[in-house]
């Protein structure tokens, strides 16, 4: 009875789904809220084979791109060709989503079972993406005011999109500068503001590797003006700061590799650990809000994982230079001399980066 029951209602939904899409569209951004058994009574259980997190990107040329972030330059698949019959969406290796529901605001799609529904289908609840981000709070820590201008750090809700064939921005940046690397491990990290008629400023390099890589990186970042699509808050796009960071080990035969942010084993990573990373981040964005005192205590626990760090000395430089700590400031332009980084007092006495 149980399944005369589930089969009488899978052919109900099919068949008044078949005018489902008429004056609508899939077309746009999607982002997973929400995954349920298609069937409430079945003990499978959701959380085994459906707990990613998915967005789904329907474009007019019918192609479907999925990712497993929202706010991921990088998607991790390539689009793929997509059709619709009878409300079913059909793409891959036969992967079919039968169209539940569909209007400007809310998407529903079951996932098929070989070409049917049964108790093992799940239904996948969607909303738009704009829906999505508006419904996320504004961290108060993400907004720099500065003077009588407001500017944002790149976060969840307000994202920036990288528009060229590169994967993502940190792809494109790196391949112009890693050749300029020392041997072993190295770490760069900067900020930047894109402004919404599209042009870049207020480049700042905070961790540097050398004196042609920084220059490369800074024509890099400013090449990219006109590739970034800015996000909006209250309808309006703003400024948005970007922080870029960079993590190489460059081979003695200049072979270059990619280091593994989130899997990295202590003797892989003895200069920049993955806690150096996180600290330094934290200190980019005292840094932002022009909190010196922070990016002091930032740079004092960054010395206990990284000694002797030419990049602390130049830090430690600035922040004591703009708290009119001559003294201190000096000190610390002393060690910076001696340093690998000792090109950085042109920038200094200039006022201009490399």
């Amino acid at each position: 009875m149980k399944k005369l029951k589930f089969s009488i209602l899978c052919f109900l939904l099919l068949l008044g789904s078949v005018c489902l899409l008429r004056g609508q569209t899939l077309t746009g951004a999607w982002v997973k809220i929400k995954a349920e058994r298609y069937d409430k009574d079945s003990d499978l259980p959701l959380n085994r084979v459906h707990k990613a997190y998915l967005r789904y990107e329907f474009s007019q040329g019918r192609k479907l791109l999925i990712s497993s972030h929202y706010a991921f330059n990088a998607s991790n698949s390539v689009p793929v060709d997509y059709k619709i019959e009878n409300n079913i969406i059909k793409f891959g290796f036969d992967r079919q989503f039968l169209i539940e529901k569909v209007n400007d605001a809310e998407l529903v799609l079951i996932e098929m079972e070989q070409g049917k529904l049964d108790s093992d289908s799940v239904r996948h609840i969607f909303i738009t993406e704009e829906s999505y981000l508006d419904r996320l709070p504004l961290d108060p820590g993400d907004k720099v005011v500065t003077g009588e201008d407001t500017t944002y750090i790149e976060s969840a809700k307000l994202y920036l999109k990288f528009r060229t064939i590169s994967p993502d921005f940190h792809a494109y940046l790196s391949d112009r500068i890693n050749k300029d690397y020392y041997p072993g491990e190295n770490y760069f990290f900067a900020v930047f503001t894109i402004h919404p008629q599209g042009e870049i400023d207020n480049i700042k390099i905070l961790h540097h590797v050398s004196k042609k890589s920084d220059k490369k990186a800074i024509a890099a970042i400013k090449g990219s003006e006109g590739m970034w699509t800015l996000p909006k808050l209250k309808g309006e796009k703003v400024s948005i700061v970007k922080l870029i960071e960079d993590r190489y080990f460059k081979r003695r035969s200049n072979e270059v590799s990619k280091i593994d942010f989130n899997s990295l084993s202590p003797n892989a990573s003895r200069k920049y650990p993955p806690e150096y990373l996180r600290e330094f981040n934290l200190l980019a964005r005292k840094w932002l809000s022009k909190d010196y005192d922070g990016v002091l205590k930032s740079v004092d626990a960054l010395e206990k994982i990284k000694p002797d760090e030419p990049n602390l000395f130049y830090l430690r430089y600035l922040c004591y230079t703009e708290m009119g700590d001559d003294k201190k400031a000096g000190e610390n332009l002393k060690l910076l001399k001696k340093s690998r980084l000792k090109y950085l007092i042109k920038e200094i006495e200039t006022g201009e980066q490399p």
